[in-house]
């Protein structure tokens, strides 16, 4: 159901940049090179890429940050058996040791914990006549989740314990959270690579903890632009890559700052008219 929200805003963001190469062509096309695209848009669309049915570059995968929603859709269902097979086992070691074990191995394949195109094979021999493959991404997939989770689990626990703390707990918390916040900025900044991407992956995942809790003194803000934020940054994510597509093939005398300046402004215009289409849409057809 989650993942079906979404579609909407993704379909969207795929479907321009097609029209965009369909525009380029000139009138150029030949029918095995439709087919072919319509092929390529029809699985981009149903979020499969990460399965394997067609190569995932930026050459093939237009769409290329939807990436994450199709390993989603890939590593999703095996973490629910997971959970409902062996919940504790999932709760109090799955959760926490794989995270940390994918990352780890992803850094030592890769050289870093943030490939999402490499083909990872599963199965190889010379009494196999095909490689069981997934990519990269799908592993990913799975570890963010798991680390979800943890999140998740950690931060309920933290919720309870501090139903009746005073105000100098709340004072450390939200010190804690801010440091980690700064740590993470300044690292993403300056450029992550190797240990220093999962080491900050799980810095994030250690202020979300805190953040979540509603422990902390950021949980008493609340702020409408803040929520209309939350609210676009969806559907932001799932058109911005289409839309800089077009301006970078319209305006690419631009300089970058400026591309990427009006590709925000942009996909946020967009955004707005899609949620509003969407929500008009759902009232109608209830």
């Amino acid at each position: 159901k989650k993942l079906g929200k979404v579609i909407p805003y993704s379909t969207f963001g795929i479907v321009i940049i097609y029209i965009l190469e369909l525009l380029h062509l000139n009138g150029a096309v030949s029918i095995p090179g439709i087919l072919n695209q319509l092929y390529t848009m029809a699985i981009e669309i149903l979020l499969l890429p990460m399965l394997g049915v067609m190569e995932v570059n930026l050459s093939t995968m237009r769409n290329a940050p939807l990436w994450y929603l199709s390993a989603t859709l890939v590593a999703l269902p095996f973490v629910m058996y997971l959970m409902q097979r062996c919940g504790r086992i999932f709760k109090y070691l799955i959760a926490w040791l794989a995270p940390v074990l994918l990352n780890i191995w992803m850094v030592n394949i890769y050289g870093g914990a943030l490939p999402w195109m490499n083909r990872v094979v599963v199965i190889d021999g010379s009494m196999v006549k095909h490689n069981i493959f997934l990519y990269s991404g799908a592993v990913r997939g799975f570890s963010s989740i798991t680390l979800g989770c943890l999140v998740y689990y950690l931060s309920v626990a933290l919720a309870k314990k501090d139903a009746n703390r005073k105000i100098s707990y709340a004072l450390l918390f939200t010190l804690i959270e801010l440091v980690l916040l700064a740590f993470v900025y300044f690292n993403v900044c300056r450029g992550v690579g190797g240990y220093t991407e999962s080491i900050t992956i799980f810095a994030l995942a250690a202020m979300l903890v805190f953040t979540l809790s509603g422990t902390t003194m950021t949980s008493w803000i609340h702020v409408k632009w803040f929520e209309w934020l939350g609210r676009i940054s969806l559907p932001v994510y799932c058109v911005h890559w289409g839309v800089y597509r077009w301006v970078g093939a319209y305006l690419g005398m631009l300089s970058y700052g400026l591309k990427v300046g009006l590709t925000i402004v942009l996909s946020i215009i967009a955004s707005v008219v899609l949620i509003v289409g969407v929500s008009l849409l759902g009232k109608k057809k209830r």
